[in-house]
């Protein structure tokens, strides 16, 4: 196998991993963010009632990556991943701090590098694939935009990591709603035109969990 197919291939498999967030809509949503003391977020379905989740394909504001991982582990594959996505689409990298921001930004130095179309967000992620514990978006029926927070299910995944999405909603000022179904990466995806999929595994995960 070549170099050039290796890292597509890699790009490919990595690309699974990524949450895709559409438009982010200034403002809060229905409910407040939660930190470590405070209470559960609102239940999704009781603070907005109906509500609109964009889908996989549509045009997307931004990807979130978790950077400090991703460059510990697989520094090449993030190069080319800036490299080849940030010319399409904005870019949020994971970083906890200063320190750990550092050493992403001089990786990604290079006039091949858009580093232009990267930001960061003060938070970091233990593991690679965040479609298995991070965020996704809705809208309600003003269109505002809030971060929902399920229970990740995903073997592996930290406790750290699965409160994510509360770290996020709170740096892109959103509110963050809870869920108690249990997800994991890839178990529901949708294309924004009335088409939703919804894994058997769901059924399964979700079966004792009352009114599911």
């Amino acid at each position: 196998m070549t170099s050039r197919l290796r890292n597509t291939l890699l790009l490919a498999v990595l690309a699974l991993g990524l949450v895709a967030l559409g438009v982010v809509v200034k403002g809060r949503g229905g409910a407040g963010s939660r930190g470590d003391t405070a209470a559960p977020p609102a239940d999704l379905a009781a603070a907005l009632g109906s509500f609109y989740m964009p889908g996989e394909f549509e045009p997307q504001e931004f990807l979130l990556v978790g950077g400090g991982t991703l460059a510990a582990e697989a520094p090449d594959v993030l190069r080319e991943l800036v490299r080849l996505a940030a010319p399409e689409v904005r870019l949020l990298i994971l970083a906890s701090d200063a320190a750990d921001r550092a050493p992403i930004e001089a990786m990604l130095t290079g006039p091949d590098l858009p580093a232009d179309r990267c930001g960061f967000l003060p938070a970091q992620a233990k593991g690679l694939w965040l479609r298995d514990f991070g965020p996704l978006t809705v809208s309600d029926a003003a269109g505002r935009r809030s971060m929902v927070d399920f229970v990740a299910t995903a073997p592996g995944v930290d406790r750290s990591d699965d409160g994510l999405p509360a770290l996020v909603a709170e740096s892109l000022g959103l509110a963050v709603l809870g869920n108690r179904a249990r997800l994991a990466g890839g178990d529901l995806l949708n294309n924004g035109r009335g088409l939703g999929l919804l894994s058997a595994r769901v059924l399964e995960r979700n079966a004792a969990e009352p009114g599911f």
